[in-house]
């Protein structure tokens, strides 16, 4: 009996225990059911911003449509753009021609009034030269001498060349005249000391020649020849370049030598300076003004009492060559820069006529030597074409004989150092060769002989 009874009692017990589980599992089953609402009530929010995001995309689609339409408009005004651009190219192109036909018949009308006028002033000449003769009751041509044609100065056929390579780092130290009527070489004392890439010019009469290198070192010295000294000598001037330049050109304008560019052997550089150099005593220097670049185996030439300085080059390279022109206005005192030459060019000859500078041969940032001849408008910084050289020639030397240009000597590939000269009269259509010297030389200078 009292085991029914204690078995009824763990049952009771038992019975309480699952009562106890089975609210513990209502709970639960409480707390899944508010998951299950809230996962609900989330999946709702997930699928309304789905929704919003389809809405957006199908937003998004529209407006991608729109810009595309826009960049085919654009692509479209572009299209049209380059069709306009390219109608406007040929219009330019066209009118550049034209402008090009235009400067190239102004050049042709030019070149034609130049030979007109020579020819008229060289026909006027040999009707006076006739006239004169048959009144002294003698024909033209019966000393057998042949009229020079084109003329040259009757007081004055001698030109002077002086130095330069005559071979390979061969420098020389002699002195020639050379008569363009007769082609006769004729020696004349030598210098004191070999010189090439020198410089030169012509003073009260004299010789006068500065700077340069022996084929080792610069030099800063001057050597001069007074022509109506007997016997003839070159002698040292007392007075001294600033500093040792090669390279490097002179001029005299109203007593005072202007020496400028070149390459200053004290410093190992290319020279930027123009210097004033007295050629009386105590012969003071001083740096005159600075080029906008340095250059060196360029040109100067004074014309209307201002100082023009063309092309050269930067470095000892020819890849370095530049086709600057500046002009020095002694009146006021500046520099200021030109209107450029065709292309770089440098180790050229030049010469002045009128207010035209000649620029003759030289070479060009490629290392090619040239038979080019222009003539610049220092007026109008407008370069015109002349006849080509017979020679291509660098390091060449060049004078003017009213209308005659003499040019001497050089350097090119094919024939090497040179001795050939030749010879042009301005409105002329080619050159002429002459005889040639009996020295070749290269890098050296030249001036016409001085009357004595």
């Amino acid at each position: 009996m009292e085991e029914i009874e204690r078995k009824q009692e763990e049952m009771k017990e038992n019975v309480g225990e699952i009562k106890k589980s089975q609210d513990v599992i209502n709970v639960k089953v409480n707390q899944m059911k508010e998951n299950v609402d809230e996962i609900k009530q989330s999946q709702n929010d997930i699928n309304d911003k789905v929704n919003q995001m389809k809405e957006n995309v199908g937003e998004i689609k529209k407006s991608q449509g729109v810009i595309n339409v826009k960049v085919n408009q654009m692509k479209e005004n572009g299209d049209a753009i380059k069709q306009s651009q390219d109608a406007m190219n040929v219009k330019v192109n066209k009118i550049k021609d034209n402008v090009d036909e235009m400067k190239q018949t102004q050049a042709e009308m030019k070149a034609d009034q130049i030979a007109f006028e020579v020819e008229v002033r060289n026909q006027f000449e040999k009707m006076t030269e006739m006239f004169n003769q048959l009144l002294e009751g003698r024909n033209i041509n019966n000393n057998g001498a042949q009229a020079s044609n084109p003329p040259v100065p009757d007081n004055n056929k001698d030109i002077i060349i002086l130095g330069g390579y005559y071979a390979r780092a061969r420098v020389s130290n002699t002195v020639q005249k050379f008569n363009i009527v007769s082609g006769k070489s004729t020696h004349l004392p030598k210098l004191n000391h070999p010189r090439v890439n020198l410089a030169s010019f012509v003073y009260n009469g004299d010789v006068i020649i500065t700077g340069g290198h022996d084929g080792q070192v610069g030099t800063d010295s001057i050597e001069i020849l007074k022509i109506n000294q007997d016997p003839l000598q070159w002698m040292m001037f007392d007075g001294k370049l600033p500093v040792k330049l090669s390279g490097h050109d002179v001029i005299v304008y109203q007593g005072k030598l202007y020496a400028m560019g070149g390459y200053n052997w004290n410093e190992k550089k290319t020279n930027d300076n123009i210097y004033e150099l007295s050629i009386i005593p105590p012969y003071t220097a001083k740096p005159l003004a600075r080029m906008p670049q340095p250059r060196q185996n360029h040109r100067a030439e004074i014309v209307n009492r201002k100082l023009f300085i063309l092309g050269g080059r930067a470095t000892g390279l020819s890849k370095d060559a530049i086709d600057s022109v500046v002009v020095y206005d002694f009146i006021k005192n500046e520099l200021k820069p030109c209107p450029s030459l065709p292309k770089p060019i440098c180790a050229m000859s030049t010469v002045t006529w009128g207010n035209k500078i000649i620029v003759i041969g030289g070479s060009d940032k490629n290392d090619q030597i040239l038979n080019d001849v222009i003539m610049y408008g220092t007026d109008t910084g407008e370069s015109q074409k002349l006849p080509q050289l017979i020679h291509k020639r660098c390091g060449s030397s060049a004078v003017i004989m009213n209308d005659v240009i003499v040019v001497l000597g050089g350097w090119n590939d094919e024939e090497g150092h040179l001795n050939s000269v030749e010879r042009f009269t301005m409105g002329g259509d080619h050159w002429r060769e002459l005889p040639r010297m009996k020295e070749k030389r290269f890098l050296a200078t030249a001036v016409v002989k001085p009357c004595n």
